[in-house]
């Protein structure tokens, strides 16, 4: 007997084969309520069919996973493979952020909401550009207007964040002063707004 079948463990049934396909026809995550109505069963035999998909892939020693990711499930290739993946996808340019939004974007995702003028009191330069290069990307988004002079506009991170970094949520960001903070924000101070506070003014259109 082939001794890897030994370890392999059951084939998929024909659901979780199901959650594997509609996994990996798509480029995002998928949520319990979406795979449910994709595999035509309720919630609760989505969420089984796609952690008896985790598991199988797992046991067997697959190069992908299922992940979760921004409140969804997602297939992704396994960390130890990214040298692969890397060279395999090195004919494909892929938008790369300037250092300025990545330390925009990190004060966002910290410090959210927050407004314009915190972020440049932290970093000491203007961001307007940065600011719009990550409205555009879809990687921040307007939370609300704040009440105080201007109304200024106060931002916080999209789906689209936790998507472009594998989180799946906020909790799952490292800590400051921990490994794998970025760079230039480890023991930064709390942003102080110009209001004095982050009470919720009157909130932008969509917004909720």
């Amino acid at each position: 007997m082939d001794p890897q079948a030994l370890t392999a463990g059951p084939p998929l049934d024909s659901l979780e084969a199901a959650c594997e396909a509609a996994l990996f026809s798509v480029a995002r995550p998928l949520t319990i309520a979406e795979l449910a109505r994709a595999l035509e069963v309720d919630e609760p035999g989505a969420r089984r069919a796609v952690e008896g998909l985790r598991d199988h892939l797992d046991r067997c020693g697959h190069g992908v996973q299922v992940a979760e990711v921004a409140g969804g499930y997602q297939l992704v290739s396994r960390a130890r493979f990214f040298g692969v993946v890397r060279r395999a996808a090195g004919g494909v340019r892929r938008p790369v952020l300037s250092k300025a939004a990545i330390e925009t974007l990190a004060i966002v995702a910290y410090r959210q909401p927050v407004s314009r003028a915190d972020i440049e009191h932290l970093r000491g330069v203007n961001c307007e550009g940065p600011l719009g290069t990550l409205l555009e990307r879809g990687l921040i988004e307007v939370a609300y207007r704040g009440d105080g002079p201007g109304r200024p506009v106060y931002y916080r991170t999209t789906r689209r964040f936790l998507e472009m970094f594998g989180l799946a949520s906020l909790e799952n960001l490292p800590p400051l002063d921990g490994p794998g903070a970025p760079a230039g924000m480890a023991g930064a101070p709390a942003a102080q707004t110009t209001e004095g506070h982050h009470g919720r003014g009157k909130q932008a259109d969509g917004v909720p």
